[in-house]
């Protein structure tokens, strides 16, 4: 019915054969150089450490001063709560002198209490914080940043390698390193304030 057309379909010479195949792995070949440069390029930058975020480590000290203030603070409502409790127990005639002499210490220590608390005002306007509440705003936003980024770092280190330079500079590191040996003196110096309290 339908007659095949004879001789329509010509072989292609040997020259065309090989011509096509060379144009075949040209395409082929060309990427695999070039795939690795793209690979390259198509990494991502490495993390930075934000503004806000590098604030953190001198943001942390300030907290460290107002945590040690602030401990300073209770310990002494502890003791003006003991005397209080124990002039509150304090009743009968004989016992006059010894209500004068606990109302004396505990007026003492609340008037030491008040000036502990303007303390810790003046603790972060040293800083240039207009109040503590501004402080800790921006610490805790420090606080998140640095997180965040310690983050990303790590995931980046997981996913690159060893190649990932470490982003903390050697300037950082040795603020980070101060900043424990502060932390141990402040520990230490409060330690011997407490011993010699206790000793008195």
């Amino acid at each position: 019915m339908h007659k095949i057309k004879q001789n329509s379909y010509s072989p292609p010479n040997t020259a065309t054969v090989k011509k096509s195949v060379i144009e075949q792995m040209k395409p082929e070949q060309k990427p695999v150089p070039g795939e690795a440069k793209r690979l390259d390029t198509e990494r991502p930058p490495q993390p930075k450490l934000s503004m806000l975020a590098s604030k953190y480590p001198r943001l942390k000290e300030i907290d460290s001063k107002l945590k040690d203030q602030n401990k300073a603070i209770f310990e002494s409502e502890k003791k003006r709560d003991k005397l209080k409790k124990e002039l509150s127990e304090c009743t009968g005639i004989f016992k006059g002198g010894r209500r004068k002499e606990l109302q004396r210490e505990i007026d003492s220590i609340d008037k030491q209490i008040l000036n502990m608390k303007k303390r810790l005002s003046s603790i972060v306007k040293e800083y240039k914080f207009d109040s503590v509440q501004a402080f800790y705003k921006e610490f805790n936003a420090a606080k998140k940043e640095n997180l965040a980024y310690q983050a990303t770092r790590a995931e980046y280190e997981k996913i690159y390698g060893e190649k990932v330079a470490n982003t903390t500079s050697v300037r950082d590191r040795l603020r980070q390193k101060e900043q424990i040996v502060k932390e141990r003196e402040a520990g230490r110096v409060h330690q011997a304030r407490q011993k010699d309290k206790g000793a008195r």
